[in-house]
């Protein structure tokens, strides 16, 4: 068993609420690990919710972005692409927080109006992935 995959079912204890489903490493051209690829599932308004993050190495989210699944969710599509997405953007890996007001800090994301249920559940999506990460790395 490699050590990702064994660090990835000791973690899934770790976050009852978000399923790990598969940890990707993302190595560059001279085959160096430059970052990883987690995809996690949550529980949405009314349908699970699959979601990627990208982390590199060097503890920076490079992006999120919705499962396939998730994506035929137009609602959930259009709310994530427009409100939330850049938010996530070259941000550190470090949990960020559900906030209603006006982003004050790096760490938190500002919930979309009309849309609380889903925003959370792609924080929660989001927060898993870090704790997996700090993890893996420290």
């Amino acid at each position: 068993m490699n050590k990702y995959f064994s660090l990835y079912i000791f973690i899934a204890a770790f976050t009852p609420l978000v399923t790990p489903l598969e940890v990707i490493v993302a190595p560059d051209i001279a085959d160096e690990i430059i970052g990883y690829i987690f995809d996690t599932e949550t529980d949405g308004y009314s349908e699970k919710t699959e979601v990627l993050v990208g982390i590199t190495t060097d503890g920076q989210i490079k992006g999120v972005e919705l499962g396939i699944n998730t994506r035929k969710n137009q609602y959930l599509a259009s709310t994530f692409d427009t409100g939330l997405k850049k938010q996530f953007e070259n941000i550190k890996a470090q949990e960020v927080e559900l906030v209603s007001e006006a982003r004050k800090k790096e760490n938190d994301i500002q919930v979309v109006s009309g849309a609380t249920i889903s925003s959370k559940s792609i924080v929660n999506a989001v927060n898993a992935a870090v704790n997996l990460f700090n993890k893996m790395e420290g």
